[in-house]
């Protein structure tokens, strides 16, 4: 699902009737759709971690329920459209103890979501998402953050500020690494497949956390952080050649075989560059038919200028046939004349 389309299926004009609770459970679904998040029951059937309706208790004693909750990221109430969204976050502060303290506290009630910061020893601050806005860029890395990185949202962490922050780690890294007599190019290439490695595993290239765990499992043996290195490395390398971390030349294509120019038994079409499928019968010389001599006369070959010329078809070369005999002609005659044209020029 993509932003117009959730907006589109929202909206006042939709075709939703559903009851508030149905519509709730029907729209954080699509929400999750949307950023790429397994829904509730995907990821835990047992509702321990990821659910809708989570029972919490709350400080005056009494019972309540979260519309939706996922340890360690966020609470969300649900309310009406054009419910009182203050109400509701009321309503969840009043059990966030009960839900081990969210660092996210999400209001919605259809036209806009409201998502609250509950880090610890921080300031409060409150991004509110109208839904005719939902398709903004800071919007949807907003939403992105509230399901897949919480402390992405924390105040005072802005996106520049953690990239800064990387960097000046990411320098020190190297500058340690040096100092040990590494290769500077070798360290350089290492520390870019690092940082590519925490990039995609942020976006969804990578499982969610893979990264995080290979550091968390080896951080304390250095073997053991080479080999998991090596693996993952070596497998993202046999991607498509599109994601991979070194550049692979294209396999050249081989061109096909190009046919002689002038073929025994065929034609080059010269348009075409291609034999074309009929090919015409190869030419054939004709003999000119030497008529009898006269009587008294030598029996000699005829000359070239007794000879007419003519063609096969409008493709063929020029051929040479016998020329006709004249009526008036007779074979007794030692006289007889014969029309004997000839050409005046080279064929045409």
């Amino acid at each position: 699902m993509n932003p117009a389309e959730l907006q589109a299926k929202w909206r006042p004009s939709g075709s939703i009737e559903l009851t508030e609770r149905s519509a709730a459970q029907q729209h954080f679904l699509d929400l999750c759709e949307l950023l790429d998040h397994p829904k509730p029951a995907d990821v835990d059937p047992k509702g321990e971690l990821f659910t809708f309706e989570k029972g919490a208790a709350k400080r005056g004693g009494s019972d309540g329920w979260a519309d939706v909750w996922k340890r360690g990221y966020f609470a969300f109430e649900y309310k009406g459209r054009h419910k009182d969204l203050d109400a509701a976050y009321r309503q969840l502060d009043e059990y966030r103890a009960a839900l081990e303290n969210p660092p996210l506290l999400v209001t919605c009630d259809m036209d806009r979501i409201v998502v609250h910061t509950n880090f610890t020893a921080t300031r409060q601050e409150a991004h509110e998402i109208p839904l005719d806005a939902l398709g903004e860029p800071r919007n949807l890395e907003i939403l992105r953050a509230v399901f897949h990185a919480p402390h992405k949202l924390k105040p005072g962490t802005t996106s520049e500020a953690i990239t800064t922050e990387a960097a000046r780690r990411a320098a020190e890294i190297a500058v340690a690494l040096r100092e040990r007599g590494l290769d500077p190019l070798e360290v350089a290439r290492f520390l870019d497949r690092v940082v590519f490695s925490l990039f995609a595993e942020d976006i969804g290239l990578l499982p969610e956390g893979l990264f995080t765990r290979v550091l968390e499992k080896s951080r304390r043996d250095p073997p053991l952080f080479r080999r998991f290195a090596e693996q993952l490395f070596a497998a993202m390398a046999l991607l498509h050649p599109r994601h991979s971390l070194r550049a692979r030349p294209r396999p050249r294509q081989a061109l096909p075989a190009r046919r002689p120019l002038h073929q025994p038994g065929g034609h080059r079409d010269p348009y075409l560059d291609q034999p074309s499928r009929s090919s015409p019968k190869p030419l054939r010389r004709l003999t000119p038919s030497t008529p009898p001599a006269a009587p008294g006369t030598s029996s000699t070959s005829p000359s070239r200028s007794s000879r007419t010329w003519r063609r096969r078809s409008p493709s063929s070369p020029w051929t040479t046939a016998s020329p006709p005999k004249s009526p008036s002609s007779a074979p007794g005659s030692s006289t007889a004349s014969r029309s004997t044209p000839t050409p005046s020029s080279s064929p045409r």
